[in-house]
């Protein structure tokens, strides 16, 4: 769906009907931003990856088509209204009902709730096509595992305890930029006792361990998104001045002093203003991107010479357009 509102926004480009081709745009973004928020993180990713798509086609648009300042104010415009209500932080509630949920169907409640894994139950809750597809004697092995569990496994309190720290510190993290990360030697799996899991730990924890999802390529990919939109901002705002002024703005400083953003966007892979350049005629705007250092607006090519967009080596330029 948001590849078809991207092709349409192309196609009324290249017939010259830029307003429509914006509508278009701003459509897919805010579809992109109905699958945000309190879902799940497949919901949340498929969200962000359709505003990639919108932000990525406005860069297309930009750069194949001369257009005038005051349709460029008008989407700048709709595209902020759109950045100022977005929900850029990956929320992870539904994420952590899931985790109470399986609580909730593979361990007896006792009453105070130090209840035990029912044997069975974590076979039966990840898929009871065993029944139909193995025989009875894999059948009883796998309950034979399944009751070992039972008998080693973390109670029903301890399980739920474990889940409510790493999702409190979870939550902490989703407002650390990637190059606070850095600087502080952050990792998540480390930090969340996922690196290197003893025998013991796993047998305690088996299900923290299968739940837990991937919480630093996630809130990573949320950045990413949070400055591609803000890239395009910037972008519009760049272009603006250059046809009321008569060039382009010497620094971003100037963009906001001259009243065209109300404020210099932030690159969260080095915590400074993204990177601005005034070439022969054009500008190159570009975040340091996943290796934290200033490639002087290289990008990163595979074997084929393709460019690969948020390498993790290179600079990620989101202008001018490189399309080989």
């Amino acid at each position: 769906f948001g590849r078809f509102l991207c092709w349409r926004a192309k196609l009324e480009a290249s017939k010259g009907r830029i307003e429509d081709a914006f509508d278009e745009v701003l459509s897919c973004y805010r579809a992109g931003m109905h699958c945000k928020g309190p879902r799940t993180l497949v919901d949340q990713l498929v969200g962000m990856a359709m505003e990639n798509l919108a932000c990525n086609t406005s860069f297309v648009i930009l750069q194949e088509k001369e257009i005038d300042s005051l349709k460029l104010q008008a989407f700048q415009n709709e595209f902020e209204k759109l950045r100022a209500s977005d929900t850029f932080a990956i929320n992870f509630e539904v994420e952590k009902f899931w985790a109470y949920d399986t609580v909730q169907r593979c361990f007896t409640d006792d009453g105070c709730g130090s209840g035990h894994l029912i044997a069975g139950s974590v076979i039966v809750w990840n898929g009871d096509i065993i029944y139909i597809a193995e025989s009875n004697e894999e059948i009883v092995k796998k309950y034979a595992i399944s009751l070992g569990l039972a008998l080693v496994m973390a109670d029903r309190r301890e399980t739920t305890e474990k889940f409510e720290e790493a999702y409190k510190k979870i939550e902490q993290w989703t407002k650390t930029t990637p190059w606070q990360k850095h600087q502080a030697n952050f990792d998540a799996a480390r930090e969340l006792g996922l690196a290197n899991g003893s025998f013991v730990k796993v047998a305690r924890h088996p299900l923290y361990y299968i739940l837990m999802p991937a919480i630093e390529r996630v809130i990573e990919i949320s950045y990413r998104n949070k400055v591609s939109c803000e890239a395009v901002v910037t972008t519009l705002a760049i272009m603006r001045y250059k046809q009321d002024k008569g060039d382009y703005p010497e620094t971003l400083e100037q963009l906001v002093e001259a009243g065209y953003v109300k404020e210099i966007p932030i690159d969260p892979w080095s915590d400074k203003p993204l990177v601005y350049k005034k070439t022969d005629g054009n500008f190159i705007l570009y975040s340091v991107g996943k290796n934290f250092v200033d490639d002087g607006g290289q990008v990163f090519r595979d074997d084929k010479g393709k460019v690969k967009q948020w390498a993790d080596e290179g600079d990620w330029v989101f202008w001018p357009v490189i399309v080989k």
